[in-house]
C-alpha cells in the first residue's frame, strides 16, 4: 500500500513539471491579427492536485496590448479547461478636428453653406487676378444669393477701376447698395458676428493679414496659408467652438490653386482665430458688411 502511495505521488509531481514547462513554452505563441492588436491563444488543461494558484502575465511587445493568463488548479476527480483571458486595445480613429489643428471637442458649430459651390479662388479672375480678393469676394457674396447670378468677378472688377489697382471699402460699398441688400456694422465683437452667422447671414471683412498666425502645416486648415501681410477683403461664412476657443470660417479668395491633398481648396473653409480676426477688424477698417 505504501509503494502505491508513494508511485501515486510520483505521478503527480511529474504532472506538475509538465504543466509547467507546457505554460512556459505555450506562453510565448502569439498570433498577430492585425497592426493595432496582438492576442495570445492557449487552451489550458489542469489536474486538480492542491489547492494551488499560478498566474502568468504576459506583455506583448506592442504599446498599446496587454494579455493575462489567469490559471487556477483546485482539488477534484477530473481535469477541467480553463480558457485565456484577452484584453485587447485598438488605436482610435484619428479626431478629423485635430489633424485640423483646430482642437479636440466640438462645443458649436455654424456653416452658412449653399446646397452648390460659390467658393471663388481669386486666381481664376483675368489680367487684375492679383488685387482682385475684393471683386471676388462681392461676386461670392452674390453668388451665395443667388446661385443663378450672371455678374462675374471681371464684370464687378471693370465696373469699379477696370484699369486695375485695390479695390478699397468704398468699392466694396458702392457695388453692394448697386447690386444687393446689406448692413454695415462698427465696434466689432466676436458676439456681435457670431450674432449674424447665428441668424444665417455671412459677412464680409476687410482685415490686414500680418495680424493672423501663419501655419505652414499642408494638412491642418487653422490660421492663413501663405506669406501675404497686407490688406485683404474675405467672407466670413460660419464659426466653431471647440474646447472653448472660437473660430471663424471663411471663404478666403487668395487661394491660387493651392489645394489640400484631398483636392480641396485652401482657401474655402479656412479657419481663422476670433481673437485675431477681432483685433484685425477693428485696427483696419473698423466695419464690416453683413448680407442678408
Amino acid at each position: 500500500m505504501k509503494k502505491q502511495i508513494i508511485f501515486f505521488f510520483v505521478i503527480i509531481i511529474a504532472i506538475i513539471v509538465g504543466i509547467n514547462v507546457y505554460l512556459k513554452e505555450n506562453n510565448k505563441e502569439n498570433i498577430v491579427l492585425d497592426q493595432n492588436t496582438t492576442t495570445t491563444y492557449n487552451d489550458l488543461m489542469f489536474f486538480n492536485v492542491t489547492a494551488t494558484t499560478s498566474i502568468k502575465k504576459v506583455v506583448i511587445d506592442k504599446p498599446i496590448v496587454t494579455t493575462v493568463l489567469r490559471t487556477t488548479t483546485t482539488l477534484a476527480q477530473e481535469p477541467i479547461v480553463k480558457p485565456v483571458e484577452i484584453i485587447t486595445t485598438t488605436t482610435k480613429k484619428e479626431n478629423v478636428l485635430t489633424k485640423w489643428g483646430l482642437g479636440v471637442n466640438l462645443i458649436s458649430s455654424v456653416s452658412n453653406n449653399r446646397n452648390y459651390d460659390w467658393y471663388i479662388d481669386q486666381a481664376d479672375t483675368g489680367p487684375h487676378s492679383g488685387n482682385n480678393c475684393g471683386p471676388s469676394s462681392v461676386i461670392m457674396a452674390l453668388k451665395w444669393q443667388n446661385k443663378n447670378t450672371i455678374k462675374s468677378v471681371e464684370n464687378a472688377r471693370n465696373e469699379y477701376i477696370p484699369e486695375g489697382g485695390w479695390w478699397y471699402p468704398s468699392e466694396i460699398s458702392n457695388f453692394l447698395t448697386d447690386n444687393t441688400s446689406f448692413i454695415m456694422l462698427q465696434n466689432i465683437t466676436e458676439n456681435k458676428i457670431i450674432e449674424q452667422l447665428n441668424d444665417g447671414k455671412i459677412i464680409i471683412v476687410n482685415v490686414n493679414m500680418k495680424d493672423f498666425t501663419y501655419n505652414p502645416n499642408e494638412e491642418q486648415r487653422v490660421d492663413k496659408f501663405y506669406s501675404y501681410g497686407s490688406g485683404h477683403f474675405l467672407i466670413i461664412k460660419g464659426y466653431k467652438n471647440v474646447d472653448g476657443n472660437i473660430f471663424f470660417e471663411v471663404y478666403d479668395p487668395n487661394n491660387w490653386h493651392s489645394t489640400y491633398q484631398d483636392g480641396t481648396p485652401k482657401g474655402k473653409n479656412r479657419y481663422y482665430r476670433s481673437s485675431e480676426m477681432i483685433y484685425s477688424i477693428n485696427h483696419w477698417f473698423e466695419s464690416i458688411w453683413v448680407i442678408n
